[in-house]
């Protein structure tokens, strides 16, 4: 009787457990959540970290958050931005364009809201607020109406509500760091109401402004992603040595770089893209006094204001992020330019040492861009990973560049 039922549980074990592959393998793109967390379970390197180090002193719970707290607030600006829409407008004109579409947002409707709403995800977690995702989501019915009436009288006062500025901040590690609390980045965690907002605000500005963002901008973007990125990277590659060219690549990326948003430039820079007043307005409100806070288990930080920059882990982050840094392609001449966010690849096939000296000074051109126009922000948050590309089929030496960036290590491979 033993064996029966031990082999019938077997079975049956066996089949429950084909079943929830099947789910996870049939759910894999509307939910690939569970399916990393599966993946994650079932590592066996998995880590565990309950003791952190920050300044060569180990840290746990309380302390611990207060370490991650104190070390994310040190990356921003320690001055207060002035978000004088005004003064923005004023520094615009000088770089408005006829062609500019003027980008404004009067109202938003039913059908932005559940948009939005359909997108959400009910399993996030909740924001700092403490109201779940799931259940937003199941009673929007019931109170899509006062929500509708609160972004809209938002809108009309140009005042974004001082409680959906305050984000909840999870460290995630950036890579093998170990347990060094600076080798974590913060993840933000919004308010589901300021979430579903800032994601109509996105869709309203991304439909106005899209065709004014950089062609050579692959990240954040609609049809776009690093698979196209890289396509047309190796596309340009290709046809280098198609000529039986040399192929140089200089690789940049911004340290820190959401982190690092000078917020009086980014205003400037949403009046020149064609934002009205009004709006202006209402995104100086939006990005003053916002405010963080680390959780690290079960231990709360205390806050702490964000003095520059875009959060992370929201919607409207990485939208202003890329009007920030559009500008930044104008500046190469020459130079194959390609961007994903923040990573930036200006590629050239090099036949003659001028060619060199001409990727050169489109290198250049970028180190002295964030220098000139981007303010102490990206002037201290910027750094380089240089490359050489050889090209199989060239029949003569390498082109050495004569110039190097301060940071530009040239290796040559054979």
């Amino acid at each position: 009787m033993f064996i029966y039922y031990r082999e019938k549980v077997k079975k049956l074990i066996d089949w429950e457990y084909r079943k929830h592959m099947t789910v996870l393998q049939k759910n894999i793109i509307d939910d690939p959540v569970q399916f990393w967390k599966y993946v994650k379970d079932r590592k066996k390197d998995r880590r565990n970290i309950n003791t952190y180090t920050y300044e060569n002193t180990e840290v746990t719970d309380q302390a611990a958050a207060d370490a991650f707290a104190e070390y994310f607030a040190s990356v921003f600006h320690a001055e207060k931005p002035v978000l004088n829409p005004d003064t923005a407008i004023k520094t615009a004109y000088a770089y408005i364009h006829r062609d500019v579409a003027s980008v404004s947002i009067t109202t938003v409707d039913g059908n932005d809201l559940k948009k939005a709403v359909r997108r959400l995800k009910p399993r996030s977690a909740g924001g700092p607020d403490g109201i779940p995702v799931f259940l937003v989501r199941d009673c929007i019915s019931v109170i899509g109406r006062p929500l509708l009436y609160l972004y809209n009288l938002s809108l009309t006062q140009s005042r974004y509500p001082e409680s959906w500025k305050l984000s909840r901040v999870t460290p995630v590690p950036k890579g093998d760091g170990g347990a060094d609390v600076t080798s974590f980045r913060p993840i933000a965690v919004l308010s589901v109401f300021g979430k579903i907002f800032e994601a109509i605000l996105s869709d309203r500005i991304n439909c106005q402004i899209g065709h004014q963002l950089h062609n050579s901008q692959h990240g954040f973007r609609t049809a776009r992603s690093t698979t196209t990125n890289l396509v047309s990277h190796v596309d340009y590659i290709c046809a280098q040595m198609d000529k039986r060219m040399q192929v140089d690549a200089a690789y940049f990326d911004f340290k820190k770089a959401f982190d690092l948003v000078d917020n009086d430039l980014l205003l400037e820079k949403l009046a020149i893209i064609g934002f009205v007043p009004k709006l202006l307005n209402f995104f100086s409100c939006y990005l003053n006094n916002r405010r963080q806070y680390v959780r690290l288990n079960s231990c709360d930080s205390g806050d702490y204001f964000t003095r520059s920059g875009v959060s992370q882990g929201s919607t409207l982050g990485p939208l202003l992020f890329l009007i920030f840094i559009n500008d930044l392609p104008d500046v190469v001449l020459t130079s194959e330019c390609l961007l994903f966010a923040d990573d930036l690849k200006l590629t050239l096939g090099i036949e003659t040492e001028a060619d060199a000296d001409t990727l050169q000074k489109d290198i250049d051109a970028v180190s002295q861009t964030r220098r000139d126009r981007w303010r102490r922000g990206a002037a201290r948050g910027f750094w380089s990973r240089p490359a050489h590309v050889p090209s199989e089929r060239a029949k003569r030496p390498p082109t050495a560049h004569s110039a190097p960036l301060e940071t530009y290590l040239h290796s040559t491979m054979n």
